[in-house]
């Protein structure tokens, strides 16, 4: 019976999402960061394995790129891509979904912890690297582009999922497809924080890419 009319409760909190979205109940539950909900509705039984379009991010497969936007534009995606989203600050949301779906899940040539990456989530990457996520997965595009999240943390400059990215083993001098290294790409965009990270880390300032460039000639 609890179940029953807090599901019927949270259903009307629909219309206060955002136009054109198919939501169900858990949806508006993790929208509205309600871990009590969440935690009795998956202990009934209640599905996660469906996507769902709020409007959020949107990526071309062909090059990598993403692109923030408004609602019911953003690419249907799972439950636990929208719990990053809608992030609650223990955490419990996201572990109880990823105790129901796979830490490694793709959309579109991305994996979840590049999504959480994205989202600028230190937290949730944290969490998904301890549920199993793997630290090395890479990214595929059409134009088969190929990086992996310490490279997708470096280009956008987040030094604290760096860290984390390197407490859970990921590789230092791991190479894009153009033979960047992370430390190159710090350069290159002048991450002088990510740098320092790196740096502290022992990464290999030797290391040239395709174009015989190194992390001292970018920063230079």
């Amino acid at each position: 019976m609890q179940v029953q009319r807090t599901a019927c409760f949270y259903s009307h909190l629909n219309l206060s999402l955002h136009t054109n979205v198919d939501c169900n109940t858990l949806v508006a539950a993790v929208v509205h960061r309600q871990v009590h909900v969440i935690s009795l509705l998956l202990q009934n039984g209640t599905t996660s394995d469906f996507e769902v379009r709020l409007g959020a991010w949107s990526w071309d497969i062909s090059t990598g790129e993403e692109l923030r936007v408004g609602a019911g534009l953003g690419e249907p995606y799972g439950i636990t891509w929208r719990a990053i989203e809608y992030f609650e600050n223990s955490g419990a949301i996201l572990s109880w979904l990823l105790q129901h779906v796979s830490s490694n899940g793709f959309h579109r040539g991305r994996t979840i912890l590049h999504h959480a990456i994205l989202c600028g989530n230190v937290e949730a990457v944290r969490i998904l690297l301890e549920c199993g996520a793997n630290v090395e997965s890479i990214v595929k595009t059409t134009s088969k582009t190929e990086f992996r999240p310490i490279h997708m943390a470096s280009r956008l400059g987040l030094p604290g999922i760096i860290q984390c990215l390197i407490d859970f083993g990921c590789d230092l001098n791991s190479l894009t497809d153009s033979g960047d290294t992370s430390l190159m790409i710090f350069a290159k965009y002048k991450q002088e924080e990510c740098l320092k990270v790196l740096t502290r880390a022992g990464a290999d300032f030797g290391l040239v890419n395709i174009a015989g460039q190194s992390a001292s000639s970018f920063a230079e």
